[in-house]
């Protein structure tokens, strides 16, 4: 700060210290080290600035007595100067005694004393000097009203809003041009301070609450002669609007320097920055991804609270460890920290997150780094997404590949198999046929001609068309999620046995001993007797199709209370135990396509267990190689509100019974 003869304010005091007339010496307070001593002291001791500098009070200057030397130093900071005399040990060897006048003064919070030494000599010759002294005062009033104005412009030009209070009174001396513009209005010096704490906080309740804690620290102030720790409030201006402002003040003897930092705009924009970082916070939480932030040596500094869920640790056990401790593979995690600092990123690097529980978690790793203001990376952002259901889908995608591509190795053998079993009947019909041209046109003899033999074979094959073009519609409409079931209150008993005789004509032809046999006469239950007929004749037809001759077949039902088994057991050639879980498949075919002893789609037993589900039923197989095979099927007991017709009975109800074993039988050549 400068006056406006472009001289420092601390120069120009220095230099009114200096040249002063009097013999000054400053002394600190504490510990009587002499800190200072003017050009009238050093002549007046005989030495050099910088030696009495070196000296303590006590070295070159005695009291008579000592406790009155003490009892100046221990003075109140507002006392008023004291006055004693002291012996003063020359330069030369010689002592002089003087009058001195100790002023106390606090700077920055330190205390210090003004010793002011009056020569004898001048002593007894100012009463012959009192003219001179008069002008010489006047001079210095003269410099003390330039200091002052100097001061005062120092104030004026300051870039902070000021005022100037007198005492605990605080009685307004001065406000600078920038208070006044900043508050809109301006005060009469020496006027009262209590009409502008009116006028800054209208708030009664807000404005006691602000004078009480700013007069306790006023008084600190002033009895430490020190400054007053920054209070931050908010200002009402004249306009009416609030302004936020930081107060501070320096207490100097009475008079109190006070300054007002205008912080509304600083404020607007932390809240904006702590909005912003509020709202950037709120987006990491929300992130279903861990994310962290490391420095260069890989110590993490910040988490999200996904991390915390990931690790199994709080956000407080993770910060200030290594990142590096957190995955199974140490090597490549620390390679991936190397790779984001040396390159500033990197992608999807795949590596195991630890749980503290001991789980792991696949996971991809991103990271880039972050830079300061000067373009300096600070450090680096990590973020980790889960994959395991990611690897769970691509896993159950590849396995889906496989069904799919399975399923098409089966539909291609299907279409084989189709197109064997379509052949195989359109081949004996169509010879049939040439048969009987040829017959006819070299006979005239149609007794000749085996009619019967070759109209049965064309039958049968009829037959074996229909059934499978009858399965093709039934698993089209299992599939396709068409098929409809008519439930009727059925004793099944007596339907299951009546299935069960019927086919006996079919089991004599490979002389296969066929029994039934139940633990209960009647079981009236609401089932479909249509789809229960289906069921059974197919479990028959494949228990005569591959028991050998001599074989035998055991039909039981038992009686659960909760619900019916039926079982349909043989001596056949059974089913190896890897292909148990794939006969119910559709297409699917235990003998290989090209060697097939037994002709058949494959798609029977697939219906077999459609119609069974649909009952809410369960089938479930046991078979051993050579032994045979037995076909478990278990019903829960329901039934329907409607009354039992007791003369229901499958073949008196239904048209043409025995085509209809024919068509079901006729993969079986009598």
């Amino acid at each position: 700060m400068r006056t406006d003869n472009n001289i420092p304010i601390d120069s120009f005091y220095e230099q009114l210290f200096e040249n002063s007339n009097d013999i000054q010496v400053i002394v600190d307070g504490e510990n009587g080290q002499i800190v200072n001593a003017n050009k009238r002291a050093c002549e007046f001791y005989g030495y050099p600035k910088e030696k009495i500098k070196k000296f303590k009070i006590h070295d070159i200057s005695k009291a008579k007595n000592l406790e009155e030397i003490g009892h100046v130093f221990k003075q109140p900071l507002n006392c008023k100067s004291n006055e004693i005399y002291l012996t003063h040990k020359l330069e030369n060897g010689s002592k002089e005694e003087a009058k001195v006048t100790f002023s106390k003064m606090c700077i920055n919070e330190k205390i210090y004393f003004n010793m002011i030494i009056l020569d004898i000599v001048e002593d007894n010759n100012i009463k012959g000097k009192e003219n001179n002294t008069e002008i010489e005062l006047d001079d210095y009033e003269e410099k003390l009203k330039k200091v002052e104005v100097d001061y005062r412009k120092m104030l004026e030009h300051l870039p902070v809003a000021v005022i100037v209070s007198l005492g605990i009174e605080q009685n307004m001396l001065y406000q600078n041009p920038l208070f006044i513009e900043f508050f809109g209005h301006a005060f009469q010096e020496s006027s009262d301070i209590t009409e502008w704490w009116r006028m800054a906080y209208p708030d009664t309740e807000y404005r006691e609450l602000v004078l009480g804690e700013w007069n306790a620290r006023l008084s600190e102030a002033i009895k430490n002669q020190s400054k007053i720790e920054p209070m931050e409030v908010n200002l009402t201006i004249k306009d009416g609007s609030i302004k936020q402002v930081c107060v501070h003040a320096t207490v100097v003897d009475d008079m109190n320097f006070i300054t007002f930092i205008d912080m509304t705009e600083r404020k607007k924009a932390e809240d904006a920055i702590r909005l912003i970082n509020s709202y950037n916070r709120s987006l990491i939480e929300t992130s279903l991804d861990v994310l962290m932030t490391i420095d260069s040596q890989g110590s993490i500094r910040d988490v999200n609270s996904t991390t915390e869920k990931a690790t199994g640790y709080s956000r407080e056990e993770l910060i200030g460890t290594y990142i590096f401790n957190y995955f199974t593979n140490l090597e490549k995690s620390k390679d991936a920290h190397k790779q984001v600092f040396k390159n500033g990123i990197i992608q999807e690097c795949e590596l195991e997150l630890k749980h503290k529980d001991g789980h792991v978690t696949t996971v991809i790793c991103n990271g880039a780094v972050y830079k300061d203001e000067c373009g300096q990376v600070e450090g680096a952002f990590v973020s980790a997404r889960d994959i395991n259901e990611r690897k769970m889908r691509e896993s159950e995608l590849e396995r889906q590949k496989s069904a799919a591509e399975e399923a098409n190795v089966l539909k291609s053998e299907f279409l084989a198999n189709m197109s064997h079993e379509l052949r195989t009947p359109v081949n004996v019909i169509f010879s049939a046929i040439q048969l009987f041209e040829l017959y006819f046109k070299k006979s005239s003899d149609t007794n000749s001609l085996n009619c019967d033999k070759h109209l049965k074979a064309m039958k049968q094959n009829c037959h074996r068309l229909l059934r499978l073009i009858n399965n093709l519609i039934d698993i089209t409409k299992i599939g396709a999620g068409f098929m409809e079931l008519q439930l009727k209150n059925v004793n099944v008993v007596s339907i299951v046995e009546e299935i069960t005789l019927s086919v006996g004509e079919y089991a004599n032809v490979k002389d296969i001993y066929v029994q039934f046999d139940t633990e209960v006469e009647e079981k009236i239950m609401a089932l479909d007797p249509d789809k229960l007929e289906r069921i059974f004749l197919n479990l028959l037809s494949n228990a005569i199709k591959f028991t050998s001759k001599n074989g035998k077949i055991f039909v039981n039902i038992y009686d659960r209370g909760t619900s019916v088994v039926i079982s349909v057991k043989d001596t056949g050639i059974g089913i190896p135990q890897d292909k148990i879980n794939e006969i119910f498949e559709r297409f699917i075919q235990v003998e290989n396509t090209m060697v097939r002893t037994n002709e058949g789609s494959g798609i029977g037993l697939s219906i077999v267990k459609s119609f069974v589900e649909i009952q809410g039923g369960t089938i479930n197989v046991l078979s051993e190689v050579g032994l045979g095979s037995e076909f478990i099927i278990e019903f829960p007991v329901n039934v329907l509100s409607e009354e039992y017709h007791e003369d229901y009975n499958i073949i008196d109800n239904k048209q043409n019974y025995a085509e209809v074993l024919n068509i079901e039988f006729s993969d079986i050549y009598k």
